[in-house]
């Protein structure tokens, strides 16, 4: 589930530190002797009798991990001391800990936008050597488990405009979030919707019907709509995307925003259409607790945000509707285009780390396959990175027995549609800011969806003008 925040300091810091790597070509080589060279049989105590630090975002996808700690310790002779940190001031300990660039934290949890800031100043190891040495990597860590998306969202080349897929391995996956449509099936058997919506324009027509659904103040449609970065990564720009839509294209060496094409400006018209007649009267402050609040509670009937916290929410006694939750395909685009957002919480490691071999002993072990398979059968990663979890008999069947209904079916087809559809750039964090506020003008009628897209777009472009892409 996606719950973070990044303190304004910390975006412009990130933002300098990712365009200064790139002007000096930073590399993730090593800052210490120690190297990817070891040689002969892989052994899980070969780094016995050391001891490393992990730093965490407060989460339950690492609740396996932190459960489990001790059988690591057991395994492998290493002490592992770690730190967890609530969401809301988590970025600003990762940022001084790998600024002090002196090793003292060796394993940190990544955002998925993060680790193109850290990634590019030169912080995290590239895991690539590490996944390719037989000597370092037990044989049942099996890298091709790894679901394509997820792993290729992990890698990237650090060059600002290029696409994630390939490059440099960031960091290991340990839990993924897609963005399907979720509805509550007695909302829409009270207002006679036979089935989800297929279109933007359907999901109108049904987010208008469904106002009043459950009584006065209940709506039809919740997405998150805050002034923040982290309010667009869900049902924003999964629609924006399905509609033809590209935040940036590469243009004589420069990047130039996409907002202010004609698909872009269509999208706004249908889009801020929807929120505006169907969604939440509060909408302009909804983080994703808020979407979750009130799907939950029985005020949203559809809700367009990350399928965990809709499969919580689904489970006896966590909410209202329990038990009446079920999740679809997101509305296509209009060529039929599907399309989802992949956010991703990882495990990296400091390039700065002086115990290299036993970080990466705790990495590939917190995402092997049965610690995974342990956390997706008890409720915290059910969402898995690795196709023999999707694939387990036992996993199957606690999904579709606790699960909101489709939920397994739904999520599964949709993981070949879900990835990083945003641009990585070193402003990532003010454009997409930028992109929420234009979207609140557009909704409240401060701006036409032209106006509004035009604007940003120009607005963007001239914050980007001095990013050069090689």
């Amino acid at each position: 589930m996606r719950k973070r925040k990044v303190i304004t300091l910390v975006t412009a810091l990130s933002a300098l530190l990712f365009l200064v790597a790139a002007g000096c070509g930073t590399s993730n080589t090593s800052a210490t002797n120690e190297t990817t060279s070891a040689s002969g049989p892989f052994s899980w105590t070969s780094a016995k009798g050391q001891t490393i630090n992990v730093l965490l975002e407060k989460h339950p996808w690492m609740t396996p991990a932190i459960q489990h700690i001790s059988q690591f310790e057991k395994l492998t002779g290493i002490t592992v001391k770690y730190t967890e940190a609530p969401e809301s001031s988590y970025f600003d300990k990762v940022s001084t800990v790998l600024s002090a660039r002196n090793g003292s934290t060796d394993v940190i949890m990544t955002g998925a936008y993060q680790a193109w800031q850290y990634g590019s100043a030169g912080y995290f190891q590239d895991l690539n050597s590490f996944v390719n040495n037989p000597s370092l990597t037990s044989p049942d860590f099996d890298i091709s488990d790894f679901l394509p998306t997820a792993l290729g969202d992990s890698k990237w080349d650090l060059k600002p405009g290029d696409p994630v897929g390939t490059g440099e391995l960031l960091a290991i996956p340990v839990g993924m979030d897609t963005d399907p449509l979720s509805y509550n099936v007695q909302a829409f058997k009270k207002a006679g919707i036979t089935s989800p919506p297929k279109t933007l324009r359907e999901l109108y027509q049904d987010a208008v019907k469904l106002k009043d659904w459950n009584g006065p103040g209940s709506y039809g449609l919740v997405v998150r709509g805050a002034r923040s970065w982290d309010a667009v990564v869900t049902g924003d720009i999964a629609s924006f995307t399905a509609a033809g839509g590209k935040d940036f294209n590469v243009e004589n060496g420069k990047l130039k925003s996409g907002f202010g094409s004609p698909q872009a400006v269509e999208w706004a018209r249908q889009w801020s259409a929807i929120l505006r007649d169907g969604g939440a009267p509060g909408w302009a402050n909804y983080q994703n607790w808020q979407t979750l609040s009130d799907f939950g509670a029985g005020k949203a009937a559809m809700m367009w945000d990350d399928d965990t916290g809709v499969f919580w929410e689904n489970l006896p006694g966590a909410s209202a509707e329990a038990g009446k939750l079920a999740v679809a395909m997101p509305p296509a685009g209009p060529d039929g285009q599907i399309a989802s957002d992949q956010w991703l919480w990882s495990l990296a490691m400091n390039k700065y780390s002086k115990h290299k071999t036993a970080a990466w002993l705790f990495i590939q072990w917190a995402t092997g396959k049965q610690l995974m398979a342990w956390g997706a059968l008890h409720g915290y990663l059910i969402d898995p990175v690795r196709a023999s979890v999707w694939n387990n008999p036992d996993f199957i069947n606690y999904v579709k027995t606790k699960g909101p209904k489709g939920y397994y079916d739904t999520v599964k087809a949709l993981y070949p549609h879900a990835k990083m559809n945003f641009t990585p750039q070193p402003y990532f964090f003010q454009t997409a800011t930028d992109w929420a506020v234009a979207i609140q003008n557009m909704v409240n009628g401060q701006a036409s969806p032209s106006q509004g897209m035009k604007a940003l777009a120009q607005q963007v472009d001239n914050l980007v003008k001095d990013v050069s892409v090689k």
